[in-house]
Order: structure tokens, then sequence, then C-alpha cells
């Protein structure tokens, strides 16, 4: 068990500082690293799988929802369905380095295989927005059957 946070009532406290909630994972193509999303409190905790030890958390924008590592490991992408965009987190620097703007409510971000196109689903908008990953764009705009829906091209 890797504990990020204290249970009910404890983390209402003004004084917390820990995180809560935790909601999505994704683990990084070399298997030691694992990024958790913590939806309550904006986080995104990076594990040494190694040791179970926190490297390291980055603080997003409001109700982080999934997040995943690019598939050369060198960025966590993170939606952030609160808002109208995905948080590119650099993994080396441990730091939010671009935000890329999609529809609103981002929900769920997966990679094609080769690295080089996103797709990512929506809480709000029944669209997947597929992202240039190089650039950062969105490149196209696809009507899906309904909200959370992820279609593949």
């Amino acid at each position: 068990m890797i504990r990020l946070g204290k249970g009910r009532p404890q983390f209402l406290s003004p004084l917390y500082d820990r995180e809560t909630n935790v909601h999505g994972m994704g683990v990084s193509p070399d298997g030691k690293t694992l990024g958790v999303i913590a939806t309550l409190t904006n986080a995104v905790v990076f594990i040494d799988l190694a040791t179970n030890a926190i490297k390291n958390t980055v603080y997003v924008d409001r109700n982080p929802h999934e997040g995943f590592f690019t598939p050369d490991g060198k960025q966590f992408w993170v939606t952030v369905r609160g808002a109208d965009y995905v948080t590119v987190i650099d993994v080396e620097k441990m730091q939010a380095v671009k935000n890329i703007k999609t529809a609103p409510g981002p929900g769920m971000v997966v990679f094609r295989p080769d690295g080089k196109v996103a797709f990512v689903d929506h809480s709000f908008t029944a669209e997947l927005d597929v992202v240039d990953v190089k650039t950062r764009e969105v490149i196209a705009r696809v009507p899906v059957v309904s909200k959370f829906s992820l279609t593949w091209p």
C-alpha cells in the first residue's frame, strides 16, 4: 500500500497537506514510475515503483482526471476535467510545461503506439480531439456517439 493521504474526516481540515481522491494512474513505458492523479487536491503524484517512494508532486488545475505517459516516457499528459485543456508535464523537470486547449471537460488521454498522436475524450462534449504530440495542437475534432466515448479513428 502506498498512502498518499489520510481518510475522512482528516482531509477536510484547512491544515491538510496531502492528496485525496485518487482516480487515475499511468505507468511509465520503462515500468519504473507510476503517475497517480488526485482529483480533489489537483495533483499528479509520481512514485518510484522500485521503492514505492514519492518522487515528486506536480499540481495542476481544477479536477485532473486521467493521465498517461507519452510512449517515449518523457512527458505525462493529464486531462483537466474542470477546465478545457490537457496539461503536459515534463517528467525530468517535474513541472507543467504546456496546456493544450481542448473542448470543455477533457476526461481521458491515450496515445497511438508510435507516440505521434494523442486522443482526448470529453466529459461535457461528444467529441474526440486528436492532438499532434510534437506540435501539441489539436489537429482534428471527431464527433462521437456520446460524452465519455473514446472512438479510435
